[in-house]
């Protein structure tokens, strides 16, 4: 599973008041089991990859929290949670 944080979140030029992600202050906390899956953050594009293990299966839940800080320094903080789909 891949999560692009860019694209809902860039300027436009046309909405001022839409903030600009500064990336640079991406903030990602895993809350969950590192036995379940591995996330990878690209700090440059803001794309956060979760590659589950091969024992994440239906009783599994994996789970983290990321912070986005617009140039105003403005957070936000996001909670994902990932559940294994049923067979």
């Amino acid at each position: 599973m891949t999560a692009a944080l860019l694209p809902p979140y860039t300027a436009c030029p046309a909405l001022p008041f839409v903030p600009t992600i500064e990336l640079s202050r991406l903030a990602v906390r895993t809350l969950t089991q590192s036995s379940v899956g591995t996330l990878d953050v690209n700090g440059l594009t803001g794309v956060i990859t979760f590659t589950p293990s091969a024992t994440f299966d239906d009783f599994d839940v994996f789970a983290y929290e990321y912070d986005l800080y617009d140039v105003q320094g403005r957070r936000e903080t996001h909670l994902v949670v990932i559940d294994a789909a049923l067979p």
